[in-house]
């Protein structure tokens, strides 16, 4: 029986939704992560088994007279295990018919063997269960859009689809445009009447190729070969059974390419990047997979990028990215807590924030983060002293293995323990980070190789570095200023921002002018709350922050909501179909979802998926006022310079405004 028959076969056959996910233990990669786990289980019963025996030997010897009760004890394990073991081998050499699957579905296996595979499969059962789900598509529809952030992992179960190069037009993506005068003039002059009015004649194109369905709504393209991209290459077929976005969704990183349904329907796996994540924990060969993928596909690029490796050739970054070292710290929770005291707040980073380097300890490797971000601190005292952040595509160590190596002409085996170059940094993980690892030796190798002049930024010691605390006490004073102000950011996560809207408390008169001056460009809606959290004498307000790592897009099942060539997020509002997504993942509240009127300022109502009449939401947000000449003109309006979008990472420019 083939695999998607099996599927279809259980989907007839029962309505338990948790039996329906188990059929789709039959896929690739499941069917193969079930394999390997098997082996795993095998080899350590047999091992318990080996020692058991072992011990049972040994009882006779050394425990004269024998104890009838553990005698009893040691020979009922020793069976239940050797039953175990048989089940397993007869599992793994009937692989092919899926016999543990007919176990765990409790047909043609007696009780052992049906609760062995439950207490086996569960574990990988439970991820499918709460980060995956079901979708049903039909032809043309788009699955992932090309540069679109991955959130999701899918798995082709029946149908077929093609991943192919199209027009940013297709997808309903604005080229970043400055608006014509006269529709700045009559924003002026023509103040809208109506909150949140709409021209809906607008969505009459986008309802041709949107399919709503709530938060299972996508988007077609009908015409293919007029929406491909010309001079690209020919679409690449693909065929049930096959997986695609992992990687990017491991990442967080754009897709490549985007996805349509071929066939008339095609039903596909939905797997959250949360899921993704715990699929790679649960099988150590998925994971080597994926980063296997990552390494051929996404990691020379990231090398390339790096200002001391821009001089390598090709074959060196992929030389550099085989033998690098992936590896991956912290949770995906979060929590932003405000501590009262040094100790707790040190015992709660110390717990909350896993180790990644230890300041004083041997600088033997460069590291580059690939997801997340991470805390740089240096010890102060008792406790330790945020100097930075890094966060995706960021690096650090280059300037200590260079500093204590390249500068002085020597050798790694020719220093003595006292010369070797140490890190300057505690390096530790905000939430959850994956970074590189590449080893010193072999990036020596690599840099001596190419002959190529280091730039004296690059190659700067760690003790000359301008991040090192200086011993000025004015100096200091403000160092200590910057290093509260980084507390604060990462504690509360600010970090994610490039354009987070800060208003000086000192400064601000509440004369509301910004509001006003948002609201004008936005017909009389404004975009932003001025409301959120304080901080000495500064306000984050509630303002679209241009996340450099956005979660609002994770989800979105249309693509209205994506990141344009500026690097603003922006919101398509004609096929926004109003399933809040984007507003549930923002972890800011920074999206709104309002509910709009048409010209005559009658509210504008919609079907739900039950033929329900309800009001049609659409979701607002901060967009930079994107197409005006001035850029954002909140920060333009402000009469008192009490208002700036600023980049976090920028910490001692905010400080120097904010002095």
């Amino acid at each position: 029986m083939s695999d998607s028959a099996m599927v279809d076969d259980r989907i007839k056959s029962t309505d338990s939704p948790w039996q329906l996910d188990a059929t789709l233990l039959v896929f690739e990669p499941f069917r193969t992560m079930v394999y390997h786990h098997m082996q795993q289980r095998l080899r350590k019963l047999r091992g318990r088994y080996e020692r058991n025996l072992t011990k049972l030997g040994w009882l006779s010897k050394n425990q004269l007279p024998l104890q009838p009760q553990s005698v009893a004890d040691l020979t009922q394990g020793l069976n239940c295990l050797w039953q175990d073991i048989q089940y397993l081998i007869h599992w793994l050499n009937n692989e092919a018919d899926n016999e543990w699957l007919k176990a765990f579905l409790g047909k043609t296996a007696d009780d052992e063997a049906h609760q062995l595979a439950q207490k086996e499969l569960q574990p990988l059962l439970s991820i499918l269960l709460h980060h995956a789900s079901i979708r049903v598509m039909e032809k043309s529809a788009v699955v992932v859009r090309q540069n679109e952030h991955a959130g999701s992992a899918y798995l082709l179960l029946a149908g077929q689809a093609c991943a192919l190069q199209v027009k940013e037009k297709a997808l309903f993506r604005q080229r970043p445009e400055q608006h014509p005068w006269y529709r700045r003039l009559k924003q002026n002059l023509f103040p809208c009447q109506w909150v949140e009015r709409r021209d809906t004649r607008r969505y009459d194109a986008a309802q041709q190729v949107t399919v709503s369905q709530g938060r299972d709504s996508y988007l077609r393209i009908p015409d293919l070969a007029e929406a491909r991209e010309p001079d690209t290459p020919e679409p690449k077929p693909l065929e049930a059974g096959e997986l695609f976005g992992a990687v990017a969704a491991l990442q967080h990183s754009p897709h490549y390419r985007t996805i349509v349904v071929t066939s008339e329907q095609a039903t596909l796996l939905e797997v959250r990047w949360q899921g993704v994540r715990q699929l790679a924990r649960f099988d150590r060969g998925f994971r080597q997979f994926l980063d296997q993928q990552y390494r051929r596909h996404r990691l020379p690029a990231l090398l390339q990028q790096q200002p001391i490796l821009l001089g390598l050739n090709k074959s060196q970054l992929e030389h550099l990215a085989a033998i690098a070292e992936l590896d991956s710290f912290g949770t995906m929770d979060w929590k932003s807590t405000t501590d009262q005291n040094s100790d707790q707040r040190k015992s709660r980073i110390e717990q909350s924030e896993p180790l990644i380097i230890k300041e004083g300890e041997y600088a033997n490797a460069v590291i580059f983060i690939r997801a997340g971000y991470a805390r740089k601190s240096k010890a102060y005292g008792h406790s330790e002293r945020a100097l930075d952040y890094l966060r995706q595509g960021d690096c650090y160590g280059f300037q200590e293995i260079l500093g204590g190596i390249q500068l002085r002409g020597q050798q790694v085996s020719e220093l003595t323990e006292a010369h070797l170059p140490r890190y300057s940094c505690t390096i530790r993980a905000v939430g959850y980070t994956d970074i590189v690892r590449i080893p010193a030796r072999e990036l020596e190798k690599v840099l001596a190789a190419n002959k190529q002049p280091i730039s004296p930024e690059t190659s700067q010691p760690a003790a000359m570095s301008s991040t090192v605390l200086p011993s000025s006490q004015q100096h200091e004073l403000l160092v200590h200023e910057a290093s509260d102000l980084l507390e604060f950011f990462i504690d509360q996560r600010f970090i994610y921002g490039t354009q987070t809207m800060l208003i000086n408390l000192d400064r601000c008169t509440g004369c509301d002018d910004c509001v006003r001056a948002c609201a004008t460009v936005h017909d009389q809606n404004p975009r932003f709350i001025r409301h959120g959290h304080q901080h000495g004498g500064f306000m984050v307000a509630n303002a679209c922050m241009q996340c450099s790592d956005p979660l609002c897009l994770d989800g979105c099942p249309t693509g209205a909501i994506y990141m344009n060539n500026a690097g603003t997020v922006v919101i398509n509002d004609d096929i926004c179909v109003g399933c809040s997504t984007c507003a549930d993942n923002c972890p800011f509240d920074n999206i709104q979802m309002v509910k709009i009127v048409d010209e005559h300022g009658k509210p504008v109502h919609t079907s739900d998926q039950q033929g329900k009449l309800v009001p049609q939401l659409k979701a607002t947000k901060c967009d930079m006022c994107t197409g005006q000449l001035s850029g954002p003109a909140c920060e333009k309006a402000c009469p008192h310079d009490a208002l700036r979008r600023v980049d976090i990472h920028q910490v001692e420019k905010i400080r120097d405004w904010l002095a």
